[in-house]
């Protein structure tokens, strides 16, 4: 998927300018994730929440898998329309602050379980930046995995060494996806792997060894 906003059951892609963000749609809620790069962007958001029939307010959280700029850029217009609260790992939320000016409503730890969707589990992905974040929404089997993984021709792999806070982190950090139970990866860059994602990351962690 390169181009165009793609609706997959209660998950909507969001094609952005060199990244994606992700609306979900849940029983007791709708969640935010990543912002987008502009404020450009952040009406572009807006755009797609009136397009799947929602109303700005009804945008309850948004979740912020970590402080690059690219994710971050659209978060002052969206929280002044919105409203909602924002979520974001402690060690990305003070970088978050003096980039947007946006104060994380709630700074996480990983491990917390949302009440939405049948509960999202935030892990705690160090690697890619220190304060890193995936969604894990069990109830669709789906991992959202920001930039810790890259998509590429159906396959998945890391995103750039030198990209990264500690390569090595991440490498041991990826290893733990192990122990979930998965079908389908969302990434901020390249292709999300909408079926058979699990193997992938089998694969990916096998190369690493």
């Amino acid at each position: 998927m390169t181009c165009g906003n793609v609706s997959l059951g209660q998950i909507h892609i969001i094609h952005l300018t060199g990244v994606k963000a992700f609306l979900i749609e849940c029983m007791g809620g709708t969640l935010l994730v990543d912002t987008g790069s502009s404020r450009n962007d952040a009406q572009r958001i807006l755009r797609r929440i009136s397009e799947v029939g929602k109303k700005p307010s009804e945008i309850n959280i948004c979740i912020i898998t970590h402080a690059h700029a690219r994710h971050i850029g659209g978060l002052p217009l969206l929280k002044e329309i919105c409203k909602f609260r924002v979520m974001a790992h402690e060690d990305e939320s003070e970088k978050l602050r003096e980039k947007t000016g946006v104060t994380s409503d709630v700074k996480l730890k990983g491990g917390e379980i949302l009440p939405l969707c049948g509960g999202i589990r935030i892990l705690h992905i160090p690697g890619h930046t220190r304060g890193s974040v995936m969604l894990y929404i069990p109830t669709f089997r789906a991992l959202i995995a920001g930039d810790s993984l890259i998509g590429e021709r159906g396959q998945l792999k890391l995103p750039p060494a030198p990209s990264c806070y500690d390569f090595d982190l991440l490498k041991a950090s990826i290893k733990r996806l192990e122990e979930l139970d998965f079908d389908i990866v969302f990434v901020s860059h390249g292709d999300d792997v909408l079926r058979g994602a699990k193997n992938r990351v089998l694969q990916l962690i096998r190369e690493m060894i």
